[in-house]
């Protein structure tokens, strides 16, 4: 497919939890792998977005808190505090 220019998503589900999820055959087959992952909380979920691997591309492997909402997803910068986003007065 990249031959031609191509660019194709194979999405999976995976039904452990993360980290703990087992590595399957399609984590070998594909040039990347982002992953979405959900956590709950208290008062709802954190979501996240990681991209564990970019073939040939240099990424950065951390893992950063997502938001979706209408319009979009929005990417923060750093997962530290993320419970914590959107208060205003944290002290």
């Amino acid at each position: 497919m990249w031959k031609k220019g191509l660019t194709t998503l194979f999405i999976a589900e995976q039904g452990s939890r993360f980290p703990d999820a087992e590595l399957g055959l399609e984590n070998f087959l594909t040039d990347g792998n982002i992953y979405l992952i959900q956590t709950p909380t208290e008062s709802g979920v954190n979501r996240y977005i990681w991209v564990a691997k970019m073939r040939k591309q240099p990424i950065e492997t951390d893992i950063f808190p997502i938001d979706i909402e209408t319009g979009g997803l929005t990417v923060h910068d750093r997962a530290s505090g993320f419970s914590l986003m959107g208060e205003e007065n944290i002290f």
